[in-house]
C-alpha cells in the first residue's frame, strides 16, 4: 500500500469515527450528483428517515421545494470556489411531508488528484429556534399583556434572550440570560453596563445594525465566563411602524459547533497536504528536493515554527551530521554553530530510531548536550516545543530525523506525532529509492564512460595497425632487390656482402615492427616505443635511401645526398628515425613524375634558446 492509501484510509477512519461520534447531525454527498454517500444516526433522525431510505435520495429531494433554489446556488458557489464554506438554513422534508429546519455548513471534499468528489455537511436542528423565532415574533404583538407568559417561555429555551430598546437598554431578559451574566436587577440597563465593556465594543456594530431596522444573524469570538467563545447572535428589530423602538436578539452559544467545523477543516488541510506529500513520496527522485519537500510538508503539518531534517552521513570532518534541509528559517541561522553530534536527546532519534516529543524540551534532562555549548547557544532559535522523529529504512538503518521546533510550549499533539511517523515510513522508502536511482545513474555514468574508453582504445589500435602495416611494407622492397642480386651470376663477394647486410637491417628492422604488433598494451594506446641512442645522421639517411632504393629505381628518379663531412650526431630511436626519412623518400618518389631529379640536403643548425 503506497503512502497516498494509507494516508486516505487514516483520513477515511477518522472522518467515520466522526459520522459515528458526533452530537449533530452529519452528512457526506456526491459532487456534481448530490446523492448521500453517508449519513449518520442524529442525522437520520432529524429526517425521520432511515440511513437506507436517504441513501437512496439526493439532496434536492430531500430541500423542501422553497429552499431548492437557494441550496443549488449556494453549492454551486462553492464548487466555483466563490466561497469556502455553503452555509444555509433551510428545511427538511419528513417522510409526511412536514418541513424540520437546519442549520447547514458544507465544505468540499477533494480526492487525491485534487479533484471534487463530494461535499461534507454539519446540519444542527435549528427547528427549536425557528418555532421559538415565530412565537417570539408573536409575543411582541402581546408583550404588554402577555409578560409572565413570555417569560416562561423564554425561561424554557436552551438560548439567551434579551429585548433593548432603542436607547440600548434591557427591557426584557430570559432566565438564562440573567444567569449568564449574573444579574438580576437589568431592566433599564445600559447594555455595556450588563455585558461589560470589552464584549460591548465587539457587538456595538451589530446593535447598531439591528437598530438601524436590519434583521441578521452574527458570529463572534468573546470572552465569556474567563475562557474564549463563539457565539451567535440573531437580531430582530422591533418596529412600531416605520420607526424601531428596539431588537430581539438571541444569542447561541456555538463553540463546540466551531471546534467541529475548525476540525474538519485542519484535516481537509491535512489531507490536502498529505496528498501533496504524497506524490512528491512517489514520484521524486532527487534526494534534494525529496527530503526539502519532506520537511516543508512536516512543518506544515505540525503547525511548527520551523523543521530540519538531518541526515544520518557523518560530515566530512567525521566530527558530526550534516543539517540536509531546513524549512522556517533561513539557512544562514546556522552558521557558526558546532556540527550536530548524536548525542543527548538527538542520540534518541539519530542512534536509537526513537520519536522524541516534548512539550519544553528545556527542561528535558538530556537537552543541550552537544559540546562545547551547554544548552542553547547564543542566537539559536528558540526551541520550547520539540517533536523529532527518525527515518527508518527497511533493513532497519536509521536514515536520519525530521526536527520541529516551536517558541511556544505545548504544540506538537499526539496526533501530529502520528502524522509524522507515518510520513516517515514512507519517507524512508522514497529516499531508498532516490538513493538507488542516484547509485543507478553513477552506475550508468561509469559503464558510459569505460565503453567509450573502449571505442576510443579500438580506434587508437585500428590507426596503430594501419599504421604498422604501411611501415611493414617498406622493408620488403630492399630485401626483394637484394635477393634477386644474390641470385645473380658473377657476382662479386663485395656486392654479396652488400646484399646480406641490407637483408640483415631489413629483417632486423621488421622484427621491430612486430615487436610493436605483439605488444598488445601499446596498441590500445596508439603508442610507440622509442629507443633512443646518439645515431650518426647520414648512417639512418643512407638506410632510409637503402630501403626507398628500388622504387626510386622503378621511378627512374635521380636523388642527390648533399651530407656534411664530418658526422652529425642526433640522440634518436634510429628504427624510427630511418621509418620517418624512408617514408619522406617513398612519398617523394611515389607523387613525383616518372625521371625526376631531387636532392636531400642535410644540414646541421643550433637551436637558439627561447
Amino acid at each position: 500500500m503506497d503512502s497516498l492509501a494509507v494516508d486516505e484510509s487514516i483520513e477515511e477512519q477518522q472522518l467515520a469515527a466522526m459520522f459515528s461520534l458526533s452530537l449533530v447531525g452529519m452528512a457526506e454527498i456526491e459532487l456534481p450528483s448530490g446523492r448521500y454517500r453517508r449519513v449518520n444516526r442524529r442525522f437520520c433522525e432529524l429526517t425521520g428517515r432511515a440511513e437506507e431510505e436517504l441513501l437512496r435520495l439526493t439532496v434536492r429531494e430531500l430541500t423542501h421545494p422553497e429552499d431548492r433554489e437557494r441550496d443549488a446556488e449556494g453549492i454551486a458557489a462553492l464548487i466555483r470556489g466563490d466561497v469556502t464554506e455553503h452555509r444555509i438554513e433551510k428545511r427538511y422534508l419528513r417522510p409526511d411531508g412536514t418541513p424540520v429546519w437546519a442549520a447547514v455548513s458544507a465544505t468540499l471534499v477533494r480526492n487525491a488528484h485534487g479533484r471534487i468528489v463530494g461535499s461534507v455537511g454539519v446540519i444542527h436542528d435549528i427547528s427549536a429556534l425557528k418555532r421559538q423565532q415565530e412565537l417570539l415574533r408573536e409575543s411582541e404583538e402581546r408583550l404588554r399583556a402577555s409578560q409572565n407568559q413570555l417569560q416562561l417561555i423564554t425561561d424554557a429555551l436552551p438560548v439567551l434572550i434579551s429585548y433593548v430598546d432603542a436607547g440600548q437598554r434591557y427591557r426584557f431578559v430570559n432566565k438564562a440570560y440573567q444567569e449568564t451574566f449574573a444579574t438580576e436587577d437589568y431592566y433599564g440597563k445600559h447594555v455595556r453596563d450588563v455585558i461589560g465593556p470589552e464584549m460591548y465594543e465587539t457587538a456595538r456594530p451589530h446593535i447598531e445594525r439591528a437598530l438601524a431596522g436590519e434583521s441578521f444573524r452574527a458570529e463572534m469570538r468573546i470572552r465569556w465566563n474567563g475562557e474564549m467563545r463563539d457565539i451567535a447572535v440573531t437580531y430582530v428589530p422591533h418596529r412600531d411602524g416605520d420607526r424601531v423602538v428596539g431588537y430581539v436578539a438571541l444569542t447561541e452559544d456555538i463553540t463546540e459547533r466551531k471546534r467541529v467545523e475548525e476540525t474538519l477543516r485542519e484535516q481537509a488541510q491535512t489531507l490536502e497536504t498529505l496528498n501533496r506529500i504524497g506524490r512528491v513520496l512517489s514520484a521524486e527522485l532527487d534526494l534534494q528536493r525529496l527530503v526539502q519537500a519532506l520537511t516543508d510538508a512536516g512543518t506544515e503539518i505540525c503547525h511548527a515554527a520551523f523543521g530540519a531534517y538531518f541526515h544520518n552521513e557523518p560530515d566530512p570532518s567525521g566530527q558530526g551530521f550534516r543539517m540536509y534541509t531546513l524549512s522556517g528559517a533561513p539557512r544562514e541561522t546556522f552558521t557558526g554553530f558546532p556540527l550536530v553530534r548524536a548525542a543527548g536527546v538527538l542520540a534518541e532519534t539519530l542512534m536509537k530510531a526513537a520519536i522524541v516529543r516534548s512539550d519544553d524540551i528545556t527542561r528535558d534532562p538530556r537537552f543541550g548536550r552537544n559540546g562545547p555549548y551547554e544548552g542553547m547557544p547564543r542566537g539559536h532559535l528558540p526551541v520550547r516545543s520539540y517533536l523529532a522523529v527518525p527515518v527508518v529504512s527497511r533493513t532497519g538503518e536509521v536514515l536520519g530525523g525530521l526536527i520541529f521546533g516551536h517558541p511556544e510550549p505545548g504544540v506538537f499533539t499526539e496526533r501530529a506525532e502520528r502524522l509524522m511517523a507515518g510520513i516517515a515510513s514512507q519517507a524512508a522508502i522514497a529516499i531508498d529509492n532516490a538513493r538507488l536511482y542516484a547509485a543507478a545513474q553513477q552506475e550508468i555514468a561509469e559503464r558510459k564512460r569505460a565503453e567509450e574508453a573502449l571505442r576510443f582504445a579500438d580506434r587508437r589500435k585500428d590507426e596503430f595497425l594501419a599504421t604498422l602495416a604501411h611501415e611493414l611494407r617498406n622493408p620488403l622492397a630492399p630485401i626483394r632487390t637484394s635477393v634477386q642480386l644474390l641470385k645473380a651470376p658473377g657476382l662479386d663477394e663485395s656486392r654479396r656482402q652488400w646484399s646480406r647486410d641490407v637483408i640483415d637491417r631489413q629483417v632486423r628492422h621488421m622484427a621491430r615492427l612486430l615487436d610493436d604488433l605483439l605488444d598488445v598494451s601499446r596498441i590500445t594506446r596508439g603508442r610507440l616505443e622509442l629507443r633512443k641512442q646518439l645515431v650518426a645522421v647520414h648512417t639512418a639517411v643512407e638506410a632510409a635511401v637503402e630501403t626507398a632504393r628500388p622504387l626510386i629505381d622503378a621511378r627512374q628518379h635521380t636523388i642527390e645526398l648533399d651530407l656534411p663531412p664530418r658526422p652529425l650526431m642526433v640522440e634518436a630511436d634510429p628504427d624510427r628515425l630511418v621509418q620517418i626519412v624512408a617514408n619522406l623518400l617513398n612519398n617523394a618518389a611515389k607523387y613525383t613524375q616518372p625521371g625526376g631529379r631531387w636532392a636531400s640536403p642535410c644540414t646541421s643548425r643550433t637551436a637558439r634558446p627561447s
